[in-house]
């Protein structure tokens, strides 16, 4: 389970015996020299002053302090190197009593921090410490602004409209609505996925699932309401809004779905009209785009250069981060990686959906996938194919759309050189979670282990000079909570980073009364 949540960025709450017993923040070793190089002073500062304030409280002698890693990378006494095979209830019984800091490891590689914590002073933690660091200590180009957890009660939106903030703790109480609108689903199963997710893009209790009848304009329009509805009603009084957060696939620029090939629309101006039916700020983003938003500054992922490509049913989507940011292009079409072209030789093969022949999405998709299963004969969908991986057509087909899309990522290596590479996909392309270089081993089986390796195969051989070596490649299973995960924290990033570099590509309206 800690393996796993170092793997997909997540943040763990570690309890014994049905109590809270420690916060594993995940991070590789490079995040705990940064952290070591500047944040952990301040970390450990606000630790401390939360053990001294509940100290006082109680007429109680001061607990001890909180170290962690000095800036030449060397272990104080009281910040412990662990294997993760040592870790148990009992150790870590031990390091909340001692006020010990556990560095998790496996195989000497660093997992995360533990911090053992105690009932009484976890809120003080997660304020101080946790969302600091998430925040702040990932974008270094913010670190003079408040962080995530500085009161800002202008940009509260009551759940409650009789509810008025007040001062302290205001920033627990902060809650994001986020959307993906499914346009491409296969089985004709479009639909509204929505969640409420804290500061840290948690996702908080079940998603909420609404079908689409049609996804024409107006109706869409007015599902989201319906779903927003259903959202809000789950928040107690106490909870704040800092709005809605929604992502789609397709051409998206300034709250505009410029184009979608999936729902049919052309400017369609859908942010700006959420915006005034529910007197919220609203930012809409492509589903590519948020992901990069999502692992950049909530997974954790501290590289300045990288990409994460999104395969959908019908779809290839790529959100690109360099030099620590976003980047769109200028109208907001930049990474369409689905519509590069990689397979001119077919010429008889139907068009993309976008009208130009050879694009990677009538090859690499699921849906493409499935259509030349019957090119080649094999007739009974691609359900079937993956209960038969040892088949020589099956086997040949998956074989070449991982080989297509491996040529579109050598692109993005040669182009861009990034350092690593995000793959979001379905389990049966990509595999299982896990980190990998071209040319490691991958954990896929069955025919997912076909188009992982022609993948790999076709990256090492149309990559430049060191590139394919400089970049590893990280698997995610997508899904459609996570998805709507994405796009809540671009509104979190939009209303609590209003200064950072990305966050000033959108326009989104901010409102202060409440609906």
């Amino acid at each position: 389970m800690l393996e796993m949540a170092s793997a997909e960025g997540e943040i763990l709450g570690i309890t014994n015996a049905g109590a809270l017993a420690g916060v594993l923040v995940p991070m590789n070793q490079r995040t705990v020299q940064r952290m070591a190089d500047r944040d952990a002073p301040d970390l450990q500062a606000s630790v401390q002053r939360a053990r001294e304030e509940m100290a006082a409280a109680e007429h109680l002698d001061t607990p001890p302090d909180v170290s962690f890693e000095d800036t030449r990378g060397e272990m104080r006494p009281d910040f412990t190197r662990i294997s993760i095979r040592e870790l148990s209830g009992t150790r870590i019984e031990q390091a909340s009593a001692a006020g010990e800091t556990l560095l998790v490891t496996k195989d000497r590689v660093v997992l995360g921090v533990l911090v053992p914590v105690t009932q009484d002073w976890v809120d003080h933690l997660i304020e101080n410490s946790v969302a600091r660091f998430l925040g702040e200590a990932a974008d270094p180009e913010t670190a003079a602004a408040p962080g995530p957890f500085a009161p800002q009660p202008e940009t509260f939106f009551p759940s409650n409209p009789e509810m008025t903030p007040t001062p302290g703790w205001e920033s627990l109480r902060k809650r994001a609505l986020g959307i993906k609108i499914i346009t491409d689903a296969p089985g004709d199963r479009e639909r509204l996925v929505g969640v409420v997710t804290d500061i840290l893009g948690s996702v908080i209790g079940d998603p909420v699932e609404m079908s689409l009848p049609d996804v024409s304009e107006q109706q869409v329009f007015a599902k989201i309401l319906t779903l927003v509805d259903v959202l809000r009603s789950r928040l107690s009084p106490e909870e704040y809004i800092l709005g809605l957060g929604l992502e789609i696939g397709g051409h998206v620029h300034e709250g505009r779905v410029v184009y979608s090939a999936n729902a049919n629309w052309e400017h369609f101006p859908l942010a700006d009209r959420l915006a005034d039916a529910l007197n919220v700020p609203v930012i809409l983003e492509n589903d590519a785009n948020a992901l990069a938003v999502y692992e950049r500054w909530f997974r954790g992922i501290d590289d300045d250069r990288f990409a994460v490509v999104l395969i959908t049913h019908l779809g290839v989507g790529c959100g690109l981060v360099l030099d620590g940011r976003v980047y769109r292009g200028i109208h907001g079409m930049a990474g369409e990686l689905g519509h590069i072209p990689v397979d001119l030789s077919e010429r008889t093969r139907p068009k993309c959906r976008c009208e130009n022949p050879g694009c990677l999405e009538g090859v690499a998709t699921p849906h493409a996938i499935g259509l030349t299963l019957s090119d080649h004969g094999f007739y009974q969908g691609y359900d079937a194919a993956l209960l038969a991986p040892d088949d020589d057509t099956v086997r040949k087909v998956f074989g070449l759309a991982g080989a297509a899309m491996g040529r579109a990522l050598a692109n993005i290596i040669n182009i861009l050189n990034p350092s690593a590479i995000v793959l979001h996909g379905p389990r049966s392309l990509l595999g299982l979670p896990g980190q990998f270089r071209s040319d490691g081993e991958p954990p896929a089986s069955g025919v997912a282990r076909h188009y992982v390796a022609e993948m790999l195969s076709s990256v090492r051989e149309h990559s430049f000079s060191t590139g394919a070596d400089d970049c590893r490649f990280i698997v995610r299973t997508s899904d459609e909570e996570k998805g709507a995960a994405a796009a809540a924290t671009c509104l979190i990033r939009h209303v609590e980073h209003p200064q950072a570099p990305e966050t000033t590509e959108h326009r989104a309206r901010a409102k202060t009364e409440p609906r």
